[in-house]
């Protein structure tokens, strides 16, 4: 489903959401109704993150809101 990512939580925090949000999009098409907190575990899952820390909440927060707004999800 996602693409697996290498880096870990400094790549991660340092992504681009638009990018982000091309690993949001499949999680939520695939296994929507998805409860948020369930997309940020698969898209750290992808990057190797086990912790989801406030910087990239944020960022997933964002690439939400780009898939939303581009009418991807």
């Amino acid at each position: 489903m996602l693409r697996q990512q290498v880096g870990g939580r400094d790549e991660l925090g340092r992504a681009n959401p638009r990018e982000l949000a091309d690993d949001v999009a499949p999680v939520v098409n695939v296994e929507g109704p998805v409860h948020i907190d369930d997309v940020f575990d698969r898209t750290g899952d992808a990057w190797g993150v086990r912790r989801i820390g406030n910087r990239i909440h944020a960022k997933l927060l964002t690439a939400v809101w780009l898939s939303v707004r581009s009418d991807v999800i």
